[in-house]
């Protein structure tokens, strides 16, 4: 559930911290590269206004997670690098960069779960 889970936290201030599972990417990379629109991941015309990185950036300044598998075949683990590293760089730039951390796991497009539940005890 990372889209709903991206969206949801940028847009919703009463949201403290925020797990995205398998969905920090490019949408050049998952979309438009590899035809990935599973659901509706896509909003139209977003690409115009900025990348996922800078959705994801909404959330900051509160805590966010972001799980990756490293067998996931829908959203290229080079693109989730290259975001996550965007993504860093706000958080940087705001001066909580401890906020924002990434875990590949093991494992395809799934939860994970292995840093989340201890990254919510953090934070709440």
């Amino acid at each position: 559930m990372g889209e709903p889970t991206l969206f949801t936290a940028a847009l919703d201030e009463t949201i403290k911290v925020a797990v995205v599972s398998c969905y920090l990417n490019s949408f050049k990379a998952f979309a438009l590269d590899l035809g990935n629109f599973c659901g509706s991941q896509i909003i139209p015309r977003l690409l115009r206004y900025g990348e996922m990185w800078d959705c994801a950036g909404l959330i900051a300044p509160r805590p966010l997670l972001i799980e990756s598998g490293i067998r996931d075949g829908g959203f290229p683990m080079e693109a989730a690098h290259k975001a996550f590293s965007k993504l860093k760089e706000i958080y940087g730039v705001l001066g909580v960069p401890e906020r924002c951390e990434m875990d590949e796991f093991e494992g395809g497009h799934q939860f994970s779960g292995r840093k989340a539940f201890a990254w919510f005890d953090r934070w709440l």
